[in-house]
């Protein structure tokens, strides 16, 4: 039963790493360009729990806009990419300078 157990979690682990390697793939093929012609970049920051952290940058930093790029561009286009998994896109706050 223990080893089926750890197997188990190894697979689990395996999946979530198969799972960003979509993500990335779909990031650098669809997303990545639609930003590129705006004068943005995104950057993945950390992946967890069907979660995703991007970093906007360049142009799209800092836009007013830059919460609907994140909700209706690259969470909408995940979703449609990957639609056996519920990828919530989560904006990271560059840290200020004090």
């Amino acid at each position: 039963m223990i080893k089926k157990a750890k197997k188990s979690l190894a697979a689990k682990a395996g999946s979530k790493t198969a799972l960003l390697a979509r993500i990335e793939k779909c990031v650098d093929e669809q997303i990545r360009p639609l930003l590129a012609i705006h004068g943005g970049e995104i950057e993945i920051v950390e992946f967890t729990k069907n979660i995703l952290r991007v970093k906007l940058q360049g142009a799209c930093a800092g836009c007013p806009a830059a919460g609907n790029t994140l909700q209706y561009g690259v969470q909408a286009i995940l979703n449609e990419e990957i639609p056996d998994e519920d990828i919530q896109v989560v904006p990271v706050q560059e840290e200020s300078c004090r």
